[in-house]
């Protein structure tokens, strides 16, 4: 039995039944659809992603969500590469420890999410989730791994968003969610 990696990206006006009607045509091909992942964006549009790890083939769900039909909603489905046998991803993911936490109270400027994720990778780090609320102000969450984390790894990337952070008069907060939100990453002894 062959293992597919599928990707059902749907994205267009918010409606309802929608992720119902996309979610119900996947059921009978019995493949367990994980970790969906879907928003709400400007406009009054929406977003989902959906990635699938089953033996069916990528014909087979093109198949079964070509009758999901909504106005101005498009639906895609093309298969991916497994990356995970690469000698760049980690083979045991839950040794890289849980992700940090970065929020920016970004207020909607231009080029602000480019620069911090700029530092973000200058330290070696991957944005694992990203995302952003809106309510109060405008606040963009990421999810950042630092692949073979130290405490003075995190000490330097936390200096160098806080001077960014500073520099643009943009707030920010990083934190380790396994310890929460106001508790210190690496207590003083």
């Amino acid at each position: 039995m062959s293992e597919n990696l599928i990707a059902v990206h749907a994205i267009g006006r918010d409606q309802p039944g929608v992720i119902a009607a996309l979610t119900n045509a996947l059921t009978p091909l019995a493949v367990y659809h994980d970790d969906p992942r879907t928003s709400l964006i400007p406009g009054g549009n929406f977003m989902v992603l959906i990635v699938l790890r089953t033996d069916v083939t990528v014909h087979a769900v093109r198949r079964a969500v070509q009758p999901v039909s909504y106005p101005d909603v498009i639906i895609n489905v093309w298969e991916l590469e497994d990356h995970t046998s690469d000698k760049s991803e980690p083979a045991d993911r839950a040794a890289l420890g849980d992700p940090l936490v970065l929020r920016i109270h970004a207020q909607g400027r231009p080029g602000i999410i480019a620069a911090f994720t700029k530092v973000v990778a200058q330290h070696g780090g991957i944005i694992h989730d990203f995302g952003t609320r809106i309510g109060g102000g405008r606040i963009s969450v990421l999810r950042v791994e630092l692949p073979g984390r130290t405490p003075e790894m995190v000490s330097a990337l936390e200096h160098d968003l806080f001077h960014l952070g500073e520099l643009t008069g943009i707030g920010i907060k990083l934190y380790d969610p396994a310890q929460g939100e106001n508790e210190p990453m690496y207590p003083v002894a």
